[in-house]
């Protein structure tokens, strides 16, 4: 059982234990109301308005369940001026909470209404079981051939809920009522609510037999008034036990959703490489921006005098990345401020100029310059996929996979090592920073709603391993680098040898132990050879551990769906440069 289910389990529980409670104890109706109200409208200094209601229907069912099996002939409702003050009470208290309900959809009301009244079926069956006043082996036999039509019910309205939730969402069904009740999914359901409901069950009835005997609620003269003494006491502490352990973490969740926390503060240098780019991105004008768009269809001639235009851009860039780069705007900050807007619009527009300029030069322009164009690319990319806007700007290592397979041929060996060697420097698969994103994704997360922020916490205590989508993304992107310093190094090798190694350790061994590793599974790259030793097939597993990808396009590498990525080469003879 993980937190997810232990902590459903204790909160319907305790809920279920509380409207039993208010339904069975002889008090006056605004003393239980008031202690109801205690326990639910706690949950707003979170705020979790979904938690009021849903538990709000689980107490209300009960209260009417146990209401209604009295029998309403010995009801005989008065109503005096006392009492109309204290429903005035009550009326003005569920205003006051209706008033400040958030926007819900007819998804969230299928789902409190599911989860409220699952249990609370639940727990008045537990009641009749324990206190009924039929005989023992009856109400075992009714309860025992109950819960297969009780669970057959929940998992119907769980159908149901789903249904709504997509009619809401696609505007029609997506999905079919036979795919939801098909004997694996049914199987799995099982699997996954049957730990929650076994806890609650056992949880209510341990508590309610323990109320029976504890002598506060039933009063039994027969027997030895010392046994029967000590079975009280027995039954209290049994009572107490339980009941501490359901409400003690409980409330420290309750404390854990009202301090959530909280942002670190960036500290930006004097000097700060995120101004040159903001600068560069303001020296791109509206005629370049629009050329963006169709830069597939401009002319050559057109390209040239663009690449000519963007040098100042570029230059400044390259300033930038000399410097230390710390994003400006606070982590906590809002994306869509103005000025975050602006940052974010910047940033692309340097993203696009790097781009647009090294597909040129390596394209139609000097070799030489294009290596420069690629490693300013790649280091912009990285530096800025690092930081608190995580991906945001769209930068794609697979455009400078493409484009170093097209430089590859025009490089001699010399160059091919220096490519490899600045690609090394750059932070190659640097896990501090992915924990940094990842710590700052959870903080967003916490501070998003009271549900992500229980998400978060319970994947914590549970060990949950959840991948996010920034972890699927510096894995790929840490895979794409070392293969591409080791096809550089491949192409180096067979420029100055005329065949390929038999192994990466070939490869200057003492400075690849760290770049022959596969990311995704902690073993070195696959690579293999052909008998002669004159093409070689390099491959990354991706992130289901198998190497499924399609069949390598016209640029020399192939992605599959999993962020597997398979490279050939190298680069054919013919088009290897003149030495």
């Amino acid at each position: 059982m993980d937190a997810h289910q232990l902590l459903n389990a204790l909160s319907a529980s305790f809920f279920a234990l509380l409207g039993i409670w208010a339904a069975v104890v002889r008090r006056h109706w605004f003393l239980r109301f008031g202690v109801v109200c205690v326990c639910l409208l706690s949950a707003l200094f979170i705020p979790a308005y979904e938690a009021v209601i849903e538990f709000g229907l689980l107490v209300g069912v009960i209260v009417a369940g146990v209401w209604l099996a009295r029998g309403r002939k010995n009801w005989r409702p008065q109503l005096s001026l006392e009492t109309a003050l204290l429903i005035t009470v009550v009326v003005a208290v569920v205003a006051a909470v209706v008033a400040k309900l958030p926007e819900l959809s007819y998804h969230d009301f299928a789902w409190m209404t599911v989860n409220g009244l699952a249990p609370a079926l639940l727990a008045l069956g537990c009641l009749w079981l324990v206190f009924g006043r039929a005989k023992l082996r009856t109400r075992l036999l009714f309860v025992g051939l109950g819960f297969v039509p009780f669970m057959a019910f929940y998992h119907f309205l769980r159908g149901v809920e789903e249904l709504i939730s997509s009619w809401y969402l696609w505007n029609g069904p997506p999905w079919s009522w036979e795919n939801y009740y098909s004997g694996h999914k049914v199987v799995r359901w099982l699997q996954r609510n049957l730990p929650t409901i076994g806890t609650s069950t056992t949880i209510i009835l341990a508590v309610l037999i323990a109320a029976r005997g504890s002598g506060w609620f039933t009063s039994d003269d027969e027997g030895d008034p010392a046994v029967r003494r000590a079975g009280q006491l027995v039954s209290r502490a049994i009572l107490a036990a339980i009941m501490v352990g359901v409400i003690l973490p409980l409330t420290y969740v309750f404390y854990c959703l009202l301090n959530p926390p909280t942002f670190p503060i960036a500290q930006v240098p004097p000097s700060n490489g995120y101004d040159d780019f903001f600068a560069a991105g303001e020296l791109v004008n509206e005629q370049s921006q629009v050329l963006f768009s169709n830069w597939q269809s401009t002319s050559t001639k057109q390209r040239r005098e663009l690449v000519l235009g963007w040098q100042s851009t570029i230059e400044r860039i390259e300033a930038g990345l000399e410097k230390q780069c710390v994003w400006p705007l606070q982590p906590g900050a809002s994306l869509q401020t103005e000025k975050a807007q602006q940052t974010i619009e910047f940033l692309r527009r340097d993203g696009v100029v790097l781009a647009c300029a090294t597909e040129f030069e390596v394209s139609s322009g000097d070799p030489t310059r294009a290596l420069e164009l690629v490693l300013t690319y790649y280091h912009f990319g990285q530096v800025v996929d690092f930081t608190f806007l995580y991906g945001v700007v769209g930068y794609d290592p697979t455009i400078l996979l493409s484009q170093v397979n097209l430089l590859l041929p025009s490089l001699d060996a010399a160059s091919c090592r220096t490519l490899a060697k600045h690609i090394r420097k750059y932070r190659l698969g640097d896990e501090d920073s992915l924990r940094q994103v990842l710590q700052t994704k959870r903080i967003r997360n916490s501070n998003r709603n009271w549900q992500s922020h229980l998400y978060e916490l319970l994947n914590e205590w549970s060990g949950v391993d959840v991948v996010h989508w920034e972890e699927r993304h510096f894995r790929n992107w840490t895979a794409h680098t070392r293969l591409l310093a080791i096809q550089a190094l491949l192409q180096a090798y067979w420029l100055e040898s005329n065949s390929l190694p038999e192994s990466l350790h070939e490869l200057e061994p003492r400075n690849l132990s760290e770049v022959r590793l596969d990311p995704f599974s902690g073993e070195p790259f696959q690579y293999a050879t052909n008998l002669d030793r004159r093409t070689y097939k390099l491959s990354s597993v991706g992130r289901d551990g198998k190497a499924d990808v399609k069949a390598p396009n016209e640029k020399g590498y192939s992605l599959g769906s999993s962020d597997d990525i398979e490279i050939t080469g190298p680069a054919k003879l013919k088009d290897r440069p003149k030495r």
